[in-house]
């Protein structure tokens, strides 16, 4: 107990210790003063992790903090090039823990769950397409794009799996989602700052010893600069932060402790503002779904105040940061006349040329390279160039699953906290889905994680809710039925 307590004190200090980098780091950031702070920020995390418990939750949020925080194009030094990013590296060992937990029985399996059924078929279509590349001529750069993209989809099939699996307590799966809300608030607080001082980016300023990256080029779109923080893209950022919103305002209302709402009010707040800060459409589109997936689960009063609470907000926003609205009607307006979007529209007339005699299992995974071809900006289409239609249905597939299990959880509930969540973690989930019918979300790595993070949960809510009790909405037990009477004829033959 003593030990748990000076440990407590230790990571609380670090806390400090690390927040005060954190707000330091725009001044600071020069030389080894960025890279002093960055690390003292990641032995933030891991002080924390270090006092928590030893399960897939720890596992998880330690990489949900290399996902938000280390920047993608950040690679260790050595020979694994554009693999060698953390986050990434984590996900594969978490696919390794998955399968030793199972071999080693730590980790039970829930019979007759559908995310069971979904994945295998989403391992299925990949290793089929992986497969059907080699029916074609390849060149150097398309194989390893074809073994890179192989190593990413088995890390995404592993995330799912340890979080269906690992997670067996609401209470535990709030935590990581607790933790997922306050690590994406810091990284909107990121977004925020890299838009009060313009010049200054954190992919940029992020050089800790060890790492290397490519540089990091400033984009603008109209009069503004799009923020990303540690996101490869800013539509990648906006889209993720967008979807994370229903979750954070979930728990800003349904956390268990005080504290854990009063930070993720905090998180919402942010998350909402830096959305619009990346000028990107999809951002939009995602806060949107996400939200009016969270809208359903409130109540009259709820609605009401969230209405309002929107009107509020873009009147506010539209002074602080004036122009930006004017600039989004815009872009949504412009319709065919806006070069981005006649530039996606122009190139879908050639996909069925690229698709001759190959729209079963597509031309190959990963081959389509933009460099080689085109960029694509429609995931699904992407998709299916590179694992044909069955790949196409797969990835839908999954996601619908993500979202109904989510669904189903709210239904099989009477717990309002249950309820809400469920609600919350489908908003998230059909708002990266919708995203991915705007860009080539899967190719970015922030994304794909995300979504597939949060099926993982979606599916843990669903197994825990199902192993117990079923309720009505009002919290009433629903009693299983009375077994059938037996008349007294057959019991009186049955008996010798």
């Amino acid at each position: 107990m003593v030990r748990r307590r000076v440990l407590t004190w230790v990571a609380r200090g670090a806390a400090v210790v690390g927040a005060c980098a954190l707000a330091l780091a725009p001044v600071l950031a020069h030389g080894t003063w960025v890279a002093t702070l960055a690390l003292l920020a990641l032995a933030l995390v891991f002080a924390l992790v270090s006092i928590s418990r030893r399960d897939p939750v720890a596992i998880l949020t330690v990489l949900i903090a290399c996902l938000l925080l280390i920047p993608g194009d950040q690679v260790l030094v050595g020979p694994l090039g554009g693999f060698g990013n953390p986050a990434q590296l984590l996900a594969l060992g978490v696919l390794v823990l998955w399968a030793a937990g199972r071999a080693l029985g730590l980790l039970r399996a829930r019979p007759g769950h559908p995310l069971r059924w979904t994945m295998p078929l989403f391992l299925a279509t990949t290793l089929t397409a992986y497969a059907a590349a080699d029916v074609h001529t390849l060149t150097g750069e398309q194989v390893a794009s074809t073994t890179r993209w192989l190593l990413i989809s088995l890390s995404l099939i592993g995330l799912v799996l340890l979080t269906t699996d690992g997670i067996d307590s609401v209470d535990r799966l709030e935590d990581l989602l607790v933790r997922f809300t306050l690590l994406a608030g810091v990284a909107a607080l990121i977004g925020i700052v890299e838009y009060l001082l313009p010049g200054w980016r954190w992919a940029t300023a992020f050089q800790v010893p060890g790492f290397v990256g490519a540089a990091i080029e400033e984009t603008s779109r109209g009069d503004f600069t799009r923020v990303m923080a540690a996101a490869t893209h800013p539509i990648e950022y906006s889209v993720v932060m967008g979807a994370l919103t229903p979750i954070a305002l979930h728990l800003a209302i349904h956390a268990r402790s005080a504290k854990a709402r009063r930070w993720c009010k905090v998180s919402f707040a942010a998350l909402v503002f830096v959305t619009p800060l990346s000028v990107s459409r999809s951002g939009l589109v995602s806060l949107a779904v996400g939200m009016a997936f969270y809208f359903v689960a409130l109540g009259l009063r709820g609605r009401v105040n969230l209405a309002v609470l929107g009107v509020l907000g873009l009147s506010v926003f539209q002074v602080v940061v004036p122009g930006l609205i004017s600039t989004f009607v815009y872009f949504f307006t412009a319709g065919d006349q806006e070069a981005s979007i006649s530039g996606r529209t122009d190139d879908y007339a050639r996909i069925p040329g690229y698709l001759e005699g190959n729209w079963v299992f597509g031309r190959g995974l990963g081959t389509f390279l933009p460099d080689q071809y085109f960029w694509l900006d429609n995931q699904y289409i992407l998709t299916t160039l590179n694992n044909g239609l069955v790949g196409a249905a797969a990835l839908i597939v999954v996601i619908v699953a993500g979202i109904c299990v989510a669904r189903g959880a709210r239904h099989r509930s009477g717990d309002l906290r249950v309820r809400g969540l469920g609600q919350a973690l489908a908003g998230g989930i059909a708002a990266l889905g919708a995203s991915l019918a705007l860009f080539d979300g899967l190719s970015f790595r922030q994304l794909s994680f995300t979504l597939f993070l949060l099926i993982g949960c979606a599916g843990a809510l669903w197994a825990i809710v199902r192993d117990g009790p079923r309720r009505f909405p009002d919290g009433r037990l629903r009693e299983p039925p009375a077994p059938a009477a037996v008349p007294v004829a057959d019991v009186e033959e049955s008996i010798p």
